[in-house]
């Protein structure tokens, strides 16, 4: 038999009573007339186990288990803190997927992974028995099977080589696809690719390349950097446009005008710039000489050039049908001043005539 006792009573003895609420009445009863024959049980022996018969015996409280009042099969083990054994007691997974508990004092085996995980062939997996291997069909074969793989063509994969890219699946194995480009568009780098690393851009120094700029010239790489020899010089030798350079475009003259410039006509004058050109007004050659053809020559300028046989007027009254000769008004014939009077004398004045 199973004894606790519990030390420490502070009222009479109260033999052979069980329970807590035996035990409370008999110190009450019994209190004043046994104050003198030592101590008693507290006023209640109760530990809280059904299958325990509590008593105070001797002023101590005693717990004797009884097996009674278990089901069939178990016995009251008060350091258990009650009945232990029977059907419940040997309730044990029947294999990884057996979810098993104790409802009614019976057995129950339930098939159960928990909500990340699969039940395949008695044994938790991940959904689809997916082996991380893209090449291959997963699937659950069902009991005595488990999971199945099949090798799987087309689907993509990586081979692991970070030279090549698109890589397929062929019968389960991944297969190495196209091989990857690595022209970073840089002209002053050497584009290869390591298996290990990938690509890899080696800078170069002395190749000629395109700074994308159209205002610099002789381009070249230094250590891998496209670098610029120099400016492009714009000059259209029109001192009628500004002399500039985009860039984007390159050089680029818009017209500069209004300000003064030489066409480099010499039968012109006042020259100034209008939408990019240099032009001025016509030189005035006329020598005021009847006897000269004026003109202008854009190299020499004015050119009078003497006539002949053209009537002309020499200014002189007392001459007539004057003519140009060598570029100068010669005069023709005397006038005849005779009035037939014979009482006049006939002269001829040179402003007068």
């Amino acid at each position: 038999m199973w004894v606790a006792l519990v030390a420490g009573c502070g009222q009479d003895p109260q033999e052979g009573t069980a329970g807590g609420s035996a035990g409370s009445s008999a110190g009450a009863s019994s209190g004043s007339s046994s104050a003198s024959t030592g101590p008693a049980c507290p006023s209640s022996c109760d530990d809280g186990i059904a299958c325990t018969v509590d008593a105070c015996e001797g002023g101590t409280c005693v717990h004797t288990p009884d097996d009674g009042a278990c089901g069939d099969g178990a016995v009251c083990d008060p350091v258990a803190g009650g009945c232990k054994g029977g059907p419940c007691e040997t309730c044990e997974p029947q294999n990884e997927c057996d979810m098993v508990a104790c409802v009614d004092d019976q057995c129950v085996h339930n098939e159960s992974c928990g909500p990340d995980l699969v039940c395949c062939n008695e044994m938790c997996v991940n959904p689809g028995c997916d082996d991380g291997d893209p090449c291959t069909d997963d699937s659950c074969g069902g009991p005595g099977v488990g999971c199945v793989h099949e090798p799987a063509s087309g689907e993509a994969c990586d081979d692991g080589n970070p030279c090549t890219e698109n890589d397929t699946c062929q019968a389960g194995v991944c297969q190495a696809g196209t091989p990857k480009n690595c022209d970073d568009g840089n002209p002053c780098t050497a584009d290869t690719c390591d298996p290990q690393q990938g690509c890899v851009h080696m800078p170069l120094d002395g190749p000629p390349c395109d700074d994308g700029d159209a205002c610099t010239m002789g381009d070249a790489c230094v250590q891998g950097v496209c670098t610029p020899g120099g400016n492009v010089a714009c000059n259209d030798g029109n001192s009628c446009t500004k002399d500039q350079c985009d860039p984007q475009q390159g050089c680029v003259f818009p017209p500069d005008d209004g300000i003064p410039c030489d066409d480099g006509n010499v039968c012109t004058v006042g020259d100034t710039c209008s939408n990019g050109t240099c032009g001025g007004t016509a030189m005035t050659c006329d020598d005021n000489n009847p006897c000269t053809a004026d003109s202008c020559d854009p190299q020499q300028g004015c050119v009078n050039t003497p006539q002949n046989g053209l009537a002309c007027d020499d200014g002189d009254a007392c001459t007539q049908s004057d003519t140009c000769q060598n570029g100068t008004c010669q005069g023709g014939s005397p006038v005849d001043c005779d009035d037939g009077n014979v009482c006049t004398a006939d002269s001829c004045d040179p402003q007068q005539g």
